[in-house]
């Protein structure tokens, strides 16, 4: 589910829930639409067929939580 929201004053919102399974993150169409959330709330150009992005498999995804996860706790 998502929504999007545009204030009088031209401020935007953009809700996206889906975010509690990293593997979402693999499905092209998944990641497009919250690309495109994304630049639609910073008010950049979007392309016809949306954000491009790289495809993510299983072991991509994974490396990016290890990252994440490292960089956490570097931070602690």
């Amino acid at each position: 589910m998502a929504w999007a929201y545009e204030r009088e004053d031209g401020g935007r919102g953009f809700g996206f829930t889906g975010m509690h399974n990293h593997a979402n993150l693999g499905d092209d169409n998944f990641r497009t639409v919250l690309l495109n959330g994304c630049a639609w709330v910073a008010k950049l150009d979007i392309p016809q067929d949306g954000v491009p992005s790289k495809p993510l498999d299983k072991e991509a995804l994974e490396k990016l939580i290890d990252e994440g996860k490292k960089a956490i706790e570097e931070k602690k």
